[in-house]
């Protein structure tokens, strides 16, 4: 899911513009997420996640098997049955952040 950034102090805020993660996200939902430390990438599993890659697209999705520490694999999941999950690359990822609330949910 592709996502526009706003930050604060202490969080990132992130508007999804995307359908990855309907119908639990709907485009232009605004979700506050918390930065994760490099160190901490390979215990990440089981949560909804924005993964900045180098590119500087975002992509929030479900992290639900994490292979960085062995094959150096990250497999994204989407909400919506018509999108694929994606495998990235440990050396694409530039930040990652878990994604703690929806303070906007849009409506379609």
């Amino acid at each position: 899911m592709k996502a526009n950034l706003i930050y604060s102090d202490e969080q990132v805020i992130f508007i999804t513009n995307d359908t990855a993660m309907m119908p639990q996200l709907m485009p232009g939902s605004m979700l506050a997420g918390q930065y994760i430390e490099t160190y901490s990438w390979t215990s990440q599993c089981n949560g909804v996640y924005a993964i900045i890659l180098d590119s500087g697209l975002v992509l929030i999705r479900r992290i639900k098997e994490n292979e960085l520490l062995n094959k150096g694999l990250l497999k994204l999941h989407s909400d919506n049955p018509s999108h694929e999950p994606q495998t990235i690359m440990a050396d694409d990822i530039h930040s990652m952040y878990s994604i703690d609330e929806i303070l906007k949910q849009a409506v379609i």
